[in-house]
């Protein structure tokens, strides 16, 4: 791939990437269980979907980790020894875990896996979420937060696009592309009631228009990189999650993702044929910098996300990272 054409990935030829790569990760319904451990995940159907673990003082192998939580409020220690103990989950990542008291000290574990899928705007901050719920619903109003905050990232590009005297048909599918991200925000917050969560669809200002050089790293980092790994992720889920009617949402919107990515792609062509070498190299360590950040933000956190929503345990995740790089990230792909 020596020229900008090279990273002209299509619609028909980024869908069967996308689609190769999601065949051929593990399949994983469940955690795979350490030795000597029988149960795998949470028991879906008797509404064990929080993370909240009894803590037994008398355990000989808890008392250190115990002690570290209680004395130094440091309990992470604490919530990988559990999970361990329950699931056999041992590289799990969490946000917050914390001792509360339920008529008897228990673990109490928050824990926000980072959504992708969709673009985001500039200013954009995950909002504090439904923390009431379980951790399935969280993240369903997490995700349908993101895919409201989309539309703005979309409507900034499309004047950006505009701003940049970019090809009339791009902001066109620029526009479409934001359509289906009012639809995937209902969607996700459809599904979060499901779960019992309210997803609050946030409005975000419009950002200031950005440079060549600042709309490019932008392109790159949430749609050349985020967004094509947001539809390998969609493509996954409407194959392995455990709901059917998670499965069947995540299908159509795993091809609008792949859609969207594939718009990225054209708009980066675009871009790298008025980009100057140090700004190209600029660019593409910014990308490489996302594409490593990826691969520790989207650890699986919970494995009722695994069982119910088809998240890549991290076994998947990393081999579709993998893939990606090898066939889609690769440095080659971003030289003009």
């Amino acid at each position: 791939m020596g020229t900008a054409d090279a990273i002209a990935f299509g619609m028909r030829d980024l869908r069967r990437t996308l689609a190769t790569i999601v065949l051929s990760a593990p399949m994983v319904g469940c955690v795979t269980p350490l030795s000597g451990h029988s149960q795998t995940c949470p028991d879906i159907d008797k509404g064990e979907t929080d993370d909240t673990f009894a803590i037994d003082h008398d355990d000989a192998t808890l008392a250190t980790v115990v002690a570290k939580c209680e004395q130094q409020n440091d309990c992470h220690d604490l919530c990988d020894a559990l999970y361990v103990m329950k699931y056999g989950l041992n590289n799990a990542v969490f946000d917050t875990c914390e001792l509360v008291s339920t008529g008897g000290e228990h673990l109490h574990v928050v824990a926000h896996l980072e959504c992708v899928g969709g673009r985001r705007p500039g200013n954009y901050r995950r909002g504090i979420g439904d923390v009431t719920c379980n951790a399935v619903g969280r993240f369903l109003a997490d995700q349908a937060d993101l895919e409201a905050a989309s539309v703005r990232a979309f409507a900034d590009v499309y004047a950006d696009l505009v701003e940049l005297g970019a090809p009339a048909d791009i902001r066109r599918a620029v526009i479409r592309a934001a359509a289906d991200e009012v639809r995937h925000a209902h969607v996700c917050a459809r599904l979060a009631r499901r779960y019992g969560a309210t997803a609050v669809l946030r409005r975000s200002s419009p950002a200031p228009r950005r440079s060549l050089h600042a709309f490019a790293i932008d392109n790159a980092i949430e749609g050349c990189v985020r967004e094509t790994f947001g539809a390998a992720v969609a493509g996954y889920q409407a194959r392995s999650a455990g709901d059917p009617i998670v499965r069947r949402a995540m299908y159509r919107i795993a091809r609008d993702e792949a859609k969207h990515a594939a718009l990225a792609w054209r708009i980066q062509r675009w871009l790298l044929r008025r980009l100057g070498a140090d700004d190209r190299r600029t660019m593409l360590a910014a990308s490489t910098a996302a594409r490593t950040e990826l691969s520790t933000t989207m650890l699986v956190r919970d494995p009722t996300l695994v069982q119910t929503l088809g998240l890549p345990a991290p076994a998947a995740a990393t081999a579709m990272l993998a893939e990606l790089d090898t066939r889609v990230w690769s440095p080659l792909a971003w030289r003009a």
